[in-house]
């Protein structure tokens, strides 16, 4: 027992000297300037994302989003002004030294894209100034743009991420750390910490800086999550300008799903989807330092008669400068005729059978004046008609539809048992 007790301590006795010569080789195959990078250490990224117009040479263009995480800019741009139906590039640089390097692509022509451009830009008042040059730098053209909307230079945003986000190819998650915190710098001090809850998908969200009052000063939201759009929750603040901090928007703001801002009719807005075919537009305006509701419309079905057969259109609001409009719309136009506006006949799509009736189902006619502004001129809806014949008595609907063929408001009445009642629905 003795002999046995005394092998085992000579051999457990070089252990010590063991461990630490594998730790010697370990830390000696470690690439130099590597260290021990902590756990669920959240990173500062200094973000902002901000619209641009100006020129390339003589051309107009308009870079409706610029973004900067980080160190990384991504964007687009467009010859003219950006519409749904415009041509975009792509744009992915740097920010470096104060300045952005910026390639511009084809929008999804390939994995790797192919620069069609190389842009050098450095700061300049509100925008920037710099030089676009051809892949091979045969031509070289001055760039100028200037930002849609102005906002203090002293103030620096940076994001407290989860971790810095990797590149699209990496993948939804890679992309999309959780931001704990906005960090507001003044002059390059911390000025304030706007804790938040902001988890983006297939990308973070960037704070926005626009004027939610009206008061000539950029404001602070940033979106929160992504449900179905557009019903987008945002966190929002005010900017005080005596104080020269941020503060909460009012409840009412706050509540607000992807609020949108209209400065020149000061008119707050939001589009909101209850689902496939339940949408709507609400207003409002600033009384005070209150934000109060001015007014709601809700998308519908409109009757229209087509190959001698009843169908339902579908007609959504939109915004447009000011005042909501339907489309698509029966309009009567300046000679007087009626005609269906928003949409060409040949695409037009009917329903065959409406959600729900009742006076909803309506045919409203909007008038053209002279500036092709519209109003309501009348509405013809649903009603109510009671039947009294062999088939005994019922209440049907009788329908106020749009003749496409004659183009003019005709009735029908849809006595089927489906859609008839055997008592009054109005009592």
């Amino acid at each position: 027992m003795n002999a046995t007790i005394m092998r085992l301590h000579r051999y457990l006795r070089h252990w010590p000297v063991l461990i630490l010569a594998i730790a010697e080789m370990t830390l000696a195959a470690a690439p130099a300037g590597t260290h021990e990078q902590p756990i669920d250490q959240p990173v500062e990224l200094a973000v902002w994302q901000r619209g641009f117009r100006g020129h390339i040479g003589n051309k107009p263009v308009h870079v409706p989003s610029l973004r900067r995480t980080g160190d990384r800019v991504e964007g687009a741009y467009c010859y003219g002004a950006c519409q749904p139906q415009t041509a975009s590039l792509q744009l992915s640089g740097r920010w470096h030294n104060d300045a952005l390097v910026l390639d511009e692509a084809l929008p999804g022509a390939a994995a790797v894209p192919k620069p069609t451009g190389h842009w050098s830009l450095r700061p300049s008042g509100d925008g920037w100034r710099g030089e676009w040059r051809s892949p091979h730098g045969k031509q070289r053209h001055p760039i100028t743009l200037e930002a849609e909307h102005a906002v203090d230079p002293s103030y620096e945003l940076r994001l407290l991420a989860a971790f810095v986000p990797g590149a699209s190819e990496e993948g939804c998650d890679a992309q999309s750390p959780h931001v704990s915190a906005i960090h507001v710098y003044r002059h390059g001090d911390l000025l304030q910490t706007l804790g938040t809850d902001s988890q983006g998908t297939c990308g973070m969200f960037l704070p926005q800086q626009v004027d939610m009052n009206f008061d000539g000063h950029a404001d602070l939201a940033i979106a929160l999550t992504l449900p179905a759009g557009p019903n987008i929750p945002h966190q929002s603040w005010l900017f005080d300008p005596k104080a020269k901090r941020f503060v909460d928007a009012p409840a009412t703001l706050q509540e607000i799903t992807s609020p949108e801002f209209d400065p020149k009719h000061r008119i707050v807005y939001h589009h909101w989807r209850g689902s496939c075919c339940s949408h709507g537009i609400e207003t409002y305006r600033w009384e005070g330092d209150e934000l109060v509701a001015a007014g709601s419309w809700e998308s519908h079905l409109v009757p229209v008669w087509r190959d001698g057969k009843l169908g339902y259109m579908y007609s959504m609001p939109t915004y447009v400068d000011g005042k909501i409009e339907y489309s698509p719309r029966i309009i009567r136009d300046r000679a007087g005729e009626l005609r269906l506006d928003g949409v060409e006949i040949r695409k037009l799509e009917l329903y065959d059978e409406p959600f729900a009736l009742g006076t909803s189902l309506a045919v409203d006619v909007f008038a053209l004046g002279s500036s092709g502004e519209s109003r309501l001129e009348r509405s013809e809806a649903m009603r109510w008609l009671r039947l009294d014949d062999g088939k005994g008595k019922r209440w049907c609907p009788d329908v106020a539809a749009y003749d496409l063929d004659r183009q003019r408001i005709s009735r029908h009445t849809v006595d089927t048992p489906e859609s008839c009642s055997d008592t009054d629905p109005m009592n």
